[in-house]
Formats: structure tokens, C-alpha cells, sequence
């Protein structure tokens, strides 16, 4: 399914939920609430999806990038009556990209520690880190369902995925594996504690332990 389809379904769902009144006392639901009541032409556009994006995205934004989030993006939309969304994704998408709070602000650290298998790792704001689990929670489905197609395994389907890595562990607590069999050991919540201490870490900290790249670095790499 398209992006236009789930946010078709995101809206539907929200402005249904809306609607029950359930809302009160939920921070970030009364805001797409009222970004909602105030649009005089919800009635003929998926509103409620567009206010979801654009208060999810402000929720995890820095101070300072609100406003060219609000001014450059999502605003023309509102102030319009385009019933279309593609524009307003593009601008979407291209701001998440290129903000340094989005794939931008990604950091891989070029040294893989040996603990028996291999760990590497990123820094990034917690938006990116919000969008990374996402794109990969969507693209496993994808393999997945490729593997069912195909009749193949879902665990080889994800290798192109991973990059060889099998388990995705954030200090914010965000987990994601590959397949079953990596699931997290019961030693997880010293992992999320030991990645809460690297938190504090400042750029100059992360230089002397390793050389470190961004995620468009590497992007400019391959193409």
C-alpha cells in the first residue's frame, strides 16, 4: 500500500476516535483535535492524518526546527483547501531527510567492538531514532511478505536489510530483531542503561574512540 492509503486509514481512525470524546487529558490527541475542529474544510480532506504527522513530528523536534517544520511544511496545507496530500508529504519527507533532527543528524561510529559477535554504534536525535525503528519494523513486514511470496525465509530476505546486523537496541528503549531466534537476552535492560550513559557523550568524546561518518556520507557513498 501507498503512503496516500495509510494516510487515508490514519485519518479515517483518528477522526473516528476524535469523535468519541475520548480524547481529554491526552496532550498530544488535544492538539490534533484542535488543529482539526479549527480546519473549515475537514469535512473533504484526511485533516486528522495530516495533524497526526505534524504533531507527532513536533513532539520530537528540537525548539529551533518547529518553526521551519510549521512555516515551510505543514501550514501551506492548512491555509489551503487542497484536498491532495502529495505535496505536503514531499515537503514532508524532504524536511526529514535533510533536518538535522531526521536522517541528517545520523552518526555511525566506524569501529565495530567485539563482544563475541559485533557491535556497532549510532547516534542520532530522537526522531531519527523514532523514523530508523519505524523503516525497519515496515521494511521486515515487507520482507516478510516477500519471503511468503517467494517461499523463502523471512531471516534471508532481511540480510540486504541489516547489513548482516540482527538486533537494533536505542537508549530510548526501542528494539528491533530480525527474526525470533534474536530475540533480546534477559541482560537487556543493562544494555539500554549502558547506551542511557553514552547519551552524555559529547562529539569530541565520540572522535577519540573512532573515526565517525553520517548517514549521507554514506548515502553519497554508494551512489
Amino acid at each position: 500500500p501507498s503512503q496516500g492509503y495509510f494516510l487515508i486509514k490514519i485519518g479515517e481512525y483518528v477522526a473516528e476516535y476524535i469523535k468519541t470524546g475520548k480524547v481529554e487529558g491526552h496532550a498530544l490527541l488535544d492538539s490534533i483535535k484542535k488543529i482539526v475542529e479549527n480546519d473549515e474544510h475537514r469535512s473533504s480532506r484526511p485533516v486528522a492524518a495530516i495533524a497526526v504527522i505534524d504533531c507527532m513530528v513536533k513532539e520530537h523536534l528540537a525548539e529551533g526546527e518547529k518553526q521551519r517544520w510549521t512555516t515551510d511544511v505543514v501550514q501551506p496545507w492548512y491555509d489551503s483547501s487542497d484536498r491532495h496530500t502529495d505535496d505536503v508529504l514531499c515537503r514532508a519527507n524532504s524536511f526529514l531527510r535533510d533536518s538535522e533532527d531526521g536522517f541528517n543528524g545520523i552518526k555511525i561510529l566506524l569501529k565495530a567492538f567485539d563482544t563475541g559477535s559485533y557491535v556497532v554504534f549510532m547516534t542520532m536525535p530522537s526522531l531519527a531514532s523514532l523514523l530508523l525503528f519505524q523503516h525497519l519494523e515496515l521494511r521486515k513486514l515487507g520482507c516478510m511478505q516477500s519471503g511468503k511470496d517467494e517461499a523463502a525465509g523471512a531471516a534471508g530476505a532481511l540480510e540486504p536489510l541489516l547489513h548482516g546486523f540482527q538486533l537494533f537496541v536505542s537508549s530510548g528503549r526501542g528494539v528491533f530483531h530480525a527474526t525470533d531466534a534474536d530475540r533480546p537476552a534477559r541482560n537487556m535492560p543493562a544494555i539500554i542503561q549502558g547506551l542511557r550513559c553514552l547519551v552524555y557523550l559529547l562529539d569530541s568524546d565520540w572522535n577519540t574512540i573512532g573515526p565517525v561518518k553520517t548517514a549521507r556520507e554514506f548515502l553519497q557513498e554508494e551512489q
